[in-house]
């Protein structure tokens, strides 16, 4: 009988579907992959992280962010001590507002939930 390996321990509350990880998870996201962050999962995945964390804001309809894409996922691969985060700034306006992100894509880094 074939078994069905087992996920990762994460917090009941957590769900972790196509990069994404909902707030009140304490689970941090694998190393080497991108992950999305919205509006509530945002201080679990930046903020509250143990690494640094490269945060790319963008929009779905902008092309420059859909050719820096592949460039991040490398980036990702490469360095998997950091974390490496999209926020669709269209979905996160007051996060957007607050850190002063005008354009996209924007590259910040957050370490120690810090933006440096």
């Amino acid at each position: 009988m074939l078994r069905r390996p087992q996920a990762p321990p994460v917090h009941a509350a957590c769900w972790w579907s196509q990069g994404f990880l909902l707030a009140g998870c304490w689970a941090e996201p694998p190393a080497g992959s991108m992950v999305r962050a919205n509006r509530d999962s945002f201080r679990n995945i930046v903020i509250d992280s143990r690494r640094p964390v490269l945060v790319e804001f963008r929009a779905d309809s902008c092309k420059p962010c859909k050719q820096l894409e592949p460039h991040l996922e490398a980036f990702a691969k490469k360095n998997q001590e950091q974390l490496v985060v999209k926020v669709n700034a269209d979905e996160n306006e007051p996060r957007v507002k607050v850190l002063g992100v005008q354009l996209w894509p924007t590259l910040l880094v957050f370490h120690e939930g810090k933006r440096s």
